[in-house]
């Protein structure tokens, strides 16, 4: 279902399987192409700006894997949270004069070693 693609280094940023890196001056004259080229042939090109990597031009089966990767991770966070939780609650009032008393003492050792 998805294809799987290696990243290679190169000069100015990392390129996909395409081996494309293309300057964001040069994709103004050739956007249309680019996005055919991820829409049709399932390629991956990279935007540099002033030669270093900027932004990429990816498949939309690209982008929906990685939605559902980040919801599979931001899923297992929430599990771990859940298991390590022990019930206890703070009230914002009292976070924040602890808050509050951190900074100051952080505050007054900051001057007692000037």
């Amino acid at each position: 279902m998805y294809k799987l693609y290696t990243l290679k280094f190169r000069e100015g940023g990392i390129v996909g399987n395409s081996g494309e890196a293309i300057a964001l001056a040069d994709l103004r004259g050739r956007l249309g192409e680019t996005v055919d080229r991820a829409n049709y042939a399932g390629e991956r090109v990279l935007i540099t700006r002033n030669g270093k990597s900027a932004a990429a031009i990816v498949p939309v089966e690209d982008l929906l894997l990685l939605e559902e990767i980040e919801q599979v991770a931001d899923r297992e966070l929430l599990r771990r949270a859940r298991v390590q939780d022990d019930g206890t609650r703070t009230r914002l009032k009292e976070l924040l004069k602890r808050f509050a008393e951190e900074d100051a003492r952080e505050e007054a050792g900051a001057l007692t070693a000037e």
